[in-house]
This record gives C-alpha cells, structure tokens and sequence, in this order.
C-alpha cells in the first residue's frame, strides 16, 4: 500500500504584520484615528467597506459622509472614489458636511448604536436585490458557506445569542419570524449561517464577517458593472497569518434564502465597533470626546 504525503492544506505562510490604513476625525487636533484598517485589498482598502465602518461610528453617516485629504473638509479637498474602487493612501479624515467645532459625535460601542431601519448602504441594498433572484434553497445546502466542507459543521449566529437586549430595543425580530420550535427570534434562520467549526471560532472573535464587493476583474471587461457579491473580509488577522491569506476576499458559496441582510449588517456592524477593530479612538487621548448614546428611557 502506498501512503499519500501528509496534508498541508493552508501551505507555508509567514505571519506578516499588514500595512494599515487610518481613517481620522477632523474635529480633533493631532492624529486623532477613528479607524485603522488593514490593507488587505490589493494593497489598500475596498472604498465602501471603509466609508460605511467610519459612517456607521458616526451614528450611520454613510450618506453625506465622506473622505478628504485635510481636515477642513472643503469640497477641493474631497477623495474621489479610486477607478478600482481601492483606497491606497497612508490617511484620510472622515468628514461630515457642517462645522468642526462643535465635533461630530461618535458611537463608543455596539450597545449604543441603533439599527438604520430602511437605510441600509447602497452596497448592501444591491447585494439584497441580485441575491433574492440568485438565491436558491437547494444551492444552499447544508455546507460551509466559506469552505464548501460538508464535515465539521457547525450553526453560527450572525448577531450573537447574547446580543438579545440589543436585538429586542432594535425590533429586529421584524427580520427573523418565528420558528414552530423556537420562541426566540434570534435563533431563527435568518440570523443563521453554517460555517465549519474552526472558522465559526475565529468569526466570533471577530477577525472577519462578510461584505458585499464588486468584482474588478469581471466589470473591467463588461460595460455595466456586476453586481457585488458578498465577501469574507478580514478586520485582524490571527497570529498564524493564514487568515487574509486563505480567505480574505473570497466569495461565499450560496447563502440560504433564509438569511436577512439585515442581520448580515448587523454583524458587521458588531465587528466594526468591537475592541479588536474601534480600538484607538477611545482610549488614545485624555482629550474628551464627544459621544452618541442611547437611552432606553429617552428612545422608547
């Protein structure tokens, strides 16, 4: 009998501490760094990805938001989005329209921020409206949406289990119907995804979640650009370094019909604003800041 070599799947890779992008707060003076981002895409940043985290921080500003070269955010000094779409630059500020003084207020955590009911990114919006006619049951089967393993398989919440009070205060059981065997809409299927065991590890960590993401490669050779596909993208690596290299940027296999976008956003939103990602602004400086808080007596 002869023996097959022993399995190296992921191959050699050397743990490589990424170049980072920052993305600042015109209001404040210095380097104040609301975001610092791997970049992982081609040398850079995906431009929507980076400007719905730095939106979402600034209580969902995804829609007059924008990125500048100088902290006055004066329309000249405005970033254009990048032919490929991939911010390369070492900074930008994150600008809203309006006055620096007093500073635009920030969500400090996850907590605190409110679900933007009927005003989901563009890029989401149009990844909901190219799935919901892709989209097939019998596609989605019982696979790792990241992997395709049918082994090992386990059933991850995209908003955690312990994320309730935040899931009930933002009415998001509008989005999960209840199931026959269960009472609590956060673990219905649509706040469900199948991942293989050891990537639903590193998920709830929150190194990645998913994004929707045009393909450069296949718009460059179309007159109209495709639709984005949604995408695993990496906020930190692990320490072995094979996380961005296995899988950063790699399309998802069929996501069951199931599954709302409402909840894909907010895990997304649950990576961004975790400790792992939204990590310097906060702690950096002695320097008060200004925050957006919510309060169940005042909001309910």
């Amino acid at each position: 009998m002869r023996l097959r070599p022993a399995a190296n799947e992921p191959g050699d890779v050397v743990a490589q501490r990424p170049r980072r992008i920052d993305f600042l707060h015109p209001g404040y003076g210095g380097r104040a760094v609301l975001l610092s981002l791997p970049a992982l895409d081609d040398g850079g940043i995906h431009f929507d990805t980076a400007l719905v985290a730095c939106g979402l921080i600034a209580g969902n500003r995804w829609g007059d938001g924008f990125f500048s070269s100088d902290p006055s955010g004066s329309p000249a000094d405005a970033v254009e989005r990048p032919h490929d779409d991939i911010l390369r630059g070492p900074q930008y500020f994150f600008c809203l329209p309006g006055p620096l003084n007093p500073p635009y207020p920030v969500v400090p955590r996850f907590s605190h921020w409110r679900f933007p009911h009927g005003n989901l990114p563009p890029p989401w919006q149009q990844w909901t409206a190219a799935a919901r006619s892709g989209r097939d049951a019998e596609a989605a089967a019982r696979r790792c949406v990241v992997s395709n393993y049918a082994d090992g398989l386990e059933m991850a919440h995209l908003l955690p289990a312990g994320e309730d009070d935040w899931w009930l205060s933002n009415q998001m059981q509008q989005y999960s119907p209840t199931q026959l065997f269960s009472s609590d809409p956060i673990d219905g299927p649509a706040n469900l995804l199948t991942l293989r065991a050891d990537l639903h590890r590193v998920f709830d960590e929150r190194h990645f979640c998913f994004v929707p993401k045009e393909d450069a490669g296949q718009s460059s050779h179309s007159s109209c650009s495709s639709p984005p596909q949604l995408v695993l993208h990496v906020f930190n690596s692990t320490p072995s370094g094979q996380l961005p290299s296995l899988w950063h940027n790699r399309p998802l296999h069929p996501v069951p019909p199931t599954v709302a976008v409402e909840c894909l956003f907010a895990r997304f939103a649950w990576t961004v604003l975790s400790p792992r990602v939204f990590d310097i602004f906060l702690p950096s400086t002695p320097v008060p800041r200004r925050l957006l808080l919510w309060s169940r007596d005042k909001w309910e």
